[in-house]
């Protein structure tokens, strides 16, 4: 609870480098965890933004580039 932004950032950068060397479910609730926390901390609830988000990039046309991954127009 007394974790500073930063601290939560520099924890988030090594969960995150966890997360690719495993592609587990655990490091990846652990990243969760870590950016909730970073949404409170900052007065933003993450849930919600992800609803509101979702809700632009359904309306996307989205393109899939030749690496695998989605480009919007």
């Amino acid at each position: 609870p007394s974790a500073t932004e930063a601290g939560v950032v520099k924890h988030l950068r090594e969960e995150i480098a966890e997360f690719f060397e495993s592609f587990d479910g655990e490091e990846a609730a652990d990243i969760a965890i870590l950016l909730c926390y970073f949404g409170y901390a900052k007065g933003f609830d993450l849930f919600a933004e992800i609803d509101k988000k979702m809700k632009i990039n359904r309306e996307r046309v989205w393109n899939i580039q030749e690496d695998g991954t989605g480009r919007h127009k």
